[in-house]
């Protein structure tokens, strides 16, 4: 399809990000490589791979499912349930309702995979809240693992479920502080 090239500040930025995004500016570009953060990837990790690799393609064939189910091809749009207006939706009701189905059905399905996240983790099954009766060593080394699964370079941006290990963005988080604390 032809197209032109933009000389508004939105079309200046569109390109920048087009760029920064697949390292070029092609827009067949499709494979790119994902930066690994060494800051999440911890001592002991490797134990874990197995498990995560497993628990990794079980939630890509979900979160695939869903994708096709609502017609939603972007993993963005998705998890952050930011859906663009097209034009099968009428009124924005159809809009509102189509967007909550399909924030309902992906924290599920997150909710579903933190649980399996935790199992063997808690030491008390009564305070899984704030993260309390953890046993936060393994915790780490397992969310390490589920984020080595997606970011060690084996899939390419466009066949990998980027979102698998922030279902634990807080053990991530907690993996970066400690990692900035100790330069």
């Amino acid at each position: 399809q032809d197209s032109y090239e933009s000389k508004s500040v939105l079309g200046s930025l569109w390109r920048a990000c087009m760029k920064a995004g697949t390292g070029g500016d092609e827009r067949g570009q499709q494979r790119r490589l994902l930066r690994v953060d060494a800051d999440l990837l911890v001592e002991g990790h490797a134990e874990y791979l197995a498990e995560a690799e497993a628990l990794y393609c079980e939630y890509y064939e979900r979160l695939s499912g869903l994708m096709q189910s609502f017609r939603v091809f972007d993993e963005g749009v998705l998890v952050t349930g930011l859906v663009v207006p097209r034009g099968r939706w009428r009124r924005s009701e159809q809009l509102r309702d189509f967007s909550d189905r399909l924030s309902r059905a992906v924290s599920a399905l997150r909710g579903e995979f933190r649980q399996l996240f935790l199992e063997g983790l808690v030491r008390n099954q009564d305070s899984v809240d704030g993260g309390h009766g953890l046993d936060m060593e393994r915790a780490l080394k397992k969310a390490s693992a589920w984020y080595s699964v997606v970011y060690n370079g084996r899939w390419a941006v466009d066949e990998s479920a980027l979102s698998f290990p922030w279902i634990n963005f807080d053990m991530l988080c907690i993996l970066k502080k400690q990692a900035l604390a100790s330069r």
